[in-house]
C-alpha cells in the first residue's frame, strides 16, 4: 500500500487492446517485475499499483487492464484517465487491425488532449511475427502517437513504453492544462473523490 506521505500526485493509466496480446503480463512485468508463461486471460478488470518519480513528483499510479471479452463495462473504465497504453501482438495481424478502432474508442470516452502510446507486444517471438517493425511505426505516425515494441516475457522496453506515457501525463499538468486536459488528479482531489466512492464511480 502507498501512503498519502510517499505521493502527491496521482495518475491513472488504461491498458486495451484484443483478448490475448498481453496485457495482463504487460501490467504484471510493470508492477511487479514478474513474467507468468501461461498467465489466464482477465475476467473483468485487473488493477495494479505503483509509484513513480517524475522530476520532483511522486506520483501514484493507478493501471487498470481492461477484459475484451468484457468490452461493455470497459467504457465507464476510461472516467478520469489521463494516459492510455493500446497493445497488439505482432504475432496476430487482427489485433494490429483492430487497433485503429480502439484508437476511435479512446477518443469516443475520453478528453482532449488524452495521452495514449501504441505497443506492438510479443517482440520476443521473432519466428511468428507478422507485423513488421515498420508497420506499427507508420501506424503510429498516422495516429500521432509514439510506438515502442515491447517483450513482456524478456522485459523489453515494458518500462520505457510506461515512463514515456506516464511522463508524457505529468508534463501535460505541470504546463497549466488543469482546466481543460485530463491532466494528473492532485492528493487533495483524490481525497475529495473518495468521498463519492472507489475511484469517482
Amino acid at each position: 500500500m502507498l501512503n498519502d506521505v510517499d505521493y502527491n500526485l496521482i495518475c491513472k493509466l488504461l491498458v486495451v487492446g484484443d483478448s490475448s496480446v498481453g496485457k495482463s503480463c504487460m501490467l504484471l512485468r510493470y508492477s511487479d517485475d514478474r513474467f507468468l508463461e501461461n498467465h489466464m486471460a482477465t475476467i473483468g478488470v485487473d488493477f495494479k499499483l505503483k509509484k513513480e518519480s517524475v522530476g520532483n513528483y511522486k506520483a501514484k499510479i493507478q493501471i487498470w487492464d481492461t477484459g475484451y471479452r468484457f468490452r461493455s463495462i470497459t467504457a465507464g473504465y476510461y472516467k478520469g484517465a489521463q494516459g492510455i497504453l493500446i497493445v497488439f501482438d505482432v504475432t496476430n495481424r487482427e489485433s494490429f487491425e483492430h487497433v485503429k478502432s480502439w484508437y476511435e474508442e479512446v477518443k469516443q470516452n475520453t478528453q482532449e488532449g488524452i495521452c495514449i502510446v501504441l505497443c506492438g507486444n510479443k517482440a520476443d517471438m521473432e519466428k511468428d511475427r507478422v507485423v513488421s517493425t515498420a508497420e506499427g511505426e507508420s501506424l503510429a505516425n498516422q495516429l500521432g502517437i509514439p510506438f515502442f515494441e515491447t517483450s513482456a516475457k524478456n522485459d523489453y522496453n515494458i518500462h520505457v513504453a510506461f515512463r514515456k506515457l506516464i511522463e508524457t501525463c505529468i508534463k501535460h499538468q505541470t504546463l497549466g492544462k488543469k482546466s481543460n486536459t485530463p491532466g494528473v488528479t492532485t492528493l487533495d482531489e483524490e481525497k475529495k473523490s473518495s468521498e463519492h466512492g472507489c475511484c469517482g464511480f
